[in-house]
């Protein structure tokens, strides 16, 4: 079975899944990051496993924000600072296409709901109608931009960003994405994550879901066999990009490689030996796999397992983001439909 973590749940709690704890060795385990892991995990028991992910984080200028992380309230306060001192920004993150409503409302709130404030799980209450949620909405529709077709280039978001005009840089993908973003923006940014009331606000993203096995399977074995190729440390040498093994990356990742062509050195990542990959690097032709595995490992997964939540805010606020009602009307019918959702 292939699944998504909210299927993973209801699969697991119907007893349908076999427990893959000990299928993997632990030099495997060991090497794989352990928010990789934990988005399998359920109740302590590994029932999925997946073969690539990547990392989705955010960064912000030292000048901008110099604290290792920072919540919805420090943003709206940067937000507002700015207004006041008659420098507003215009957008609130650089991104590679139009800057919507929904899509601030989902880079500043939505990305780990659960630890946005808005949402306490524990005592199954929700605070939508606050006057925090009203100011998110307001900000979301006054920075939020239509939808076009046009697509910015890297130097375009980045003179916006230098030019203080956003907040952030959304840095979403593998170490190659990674070792661009950092070489890009330079010792002046460094990783902050996405606003949130935890202590990290960098996310793993898994696309292709987690392999299981159903419990009731008369072939666990060869379904054995499988996983422990998906992680193997050659499966994922040759066939992966969205490495999940820090080992692969240490082992394969080369400095300072005159590649035919270049004027200076670059790292490289080989795929095999006559197969490489050009990464991004420093200027003395080092890499950033260091700084690439340290953000990985800290990394937790985003699982959506109330993706629910996410969806009825979604549904209800483009009425605000259109005009067609007001910012309280909007914040009053997601409190009720998510006080509902959790008490069900």
């Amino acid at each position: 079975l292939v699944l998504n973590r909210s299927d993973l749940i209801s699969f697991y709690n119907a007893g349908a899944l076999s427990d893959l704890s000990t299928v993997l060795t632990n030099d495997t385990t060991e090497q794989i990051y352990p928010g990789v892991l934990d988005y399998g995990t359920i109740d302590g028991e590994l029932v999925g496993i997946t073969c690539e992910a990547t990392i989705n984080t955010l960064f912000v200028s030292n000048a901008v924000w110099d604290k290792e992380g920072w919540n919805l309230q420090d943003v709206l306060g940067i937000i507002k600072s700015r207004e006041e001192a008659g420098d507003p920004i215009e957008r609130v993150v650089a991104y590679d296409y139009s800057y919507v409503p929904h899509l601030m409302l989902s880079h500043l709130a939505l990305m780990d709901i659960t630890n946005s404030g808005f949402v306490n799980l524990d005592t199954k209450t929700c605070n939508f109608d606050s006057d925090e949620f009203l100011m998110l909405l307001e900000y979301c529709k006054k920075y939020g931009q239509e939808a076009t077709d046009d697509y910015m280039e890297e130097e375009e978001l980045l003179a916006e960003l230098n030019g203080g005009k956003s907040l952030a840089y959304v840095c979403e993908g593998n170490l190659v994405t990674f070792s661009k973003v950092k070489a890009m923006l330079g010792d002046d940014y460094h990783c902050v994550g996405y606003p949130t009331e935890s202590k990290q606000g960098s996310f793993w993203q898994f696309y292709n879901g987690c392999v299981a096995v159903s419990s009731k399977s008369t072939k666990s074995e060869e379904a054995n066999d499988f996983l422990r190729y998906l992680v193997d440390y050659s499966t994922q040498k040759k066939y992966a990009l969205n490495w999940i093994r820090r080992d692969v990356l240490l082992d394969n990742v080369k400095d300072a490689v005159m590649l035919y062509g270049n004027k200076e050195p670059v790292p490289v990542f080989f795929t095999s030996e006559s197969s490489i990959i050009e990464l991004d690097g420093k200027e003395d032709g080092s890499s950033y796999v260091k700084e690439y595995i340290e953000l990985a490992e800290q990394c937790v997964p985003n699982k959506n397992e109330y993706k629910q939540i996410n969806s009825i805010i979604q549904e209800e606020v483009p009425a605000y983001f259109s005009g067609q009602k007001t910012a309280k009307q909007v914040a009053e019918i997601i409190q009720s439909r998510v006080t509902l959702f959790l008490e069900e």
